[in-house]
């Protein structure tokens, strides 16, 4: 959705990021490929999958009653060209 955003302003007339910054999240092949280069939270995307097939894989075993969980993730801010300093 960043990218299209993005391809909206310039189809515009905005500059992206002189005018306006645009940051994604989900760090992925698009954010890499589209001009300029997506500013975007990163995230494990492999180890957040473990995660919930291991959850997922012990209440099935158990045969428990599935609980709500919180799991918090680290993330990073992978600054490209998307965003100006403000």
């Amino acid at each position: 959705l960043a990218v299209d955003a993005i391809n909206v302003f310039l189809d515009n007339g905005f500059k992206v990021p002189e005018d306006i910054s645009i940051t994604g999240f989900d760090h992925n092949i698009f954010s890499e490929q589209c001009r300029p280069k997506l500013t975007t939270i990163g995230q494990n995307v492999q180890k957040k999958a473990v995660l919930a097939v291991n959850f997922l894989t012990e209440r099935i075993q158990s045969k428990q009653a599935i609980k709500k969980i919180n799991l918090l993730l680290d993330v990073e801010l992978i600054v490209q060209d998307s965003t100006a300093r403000v």
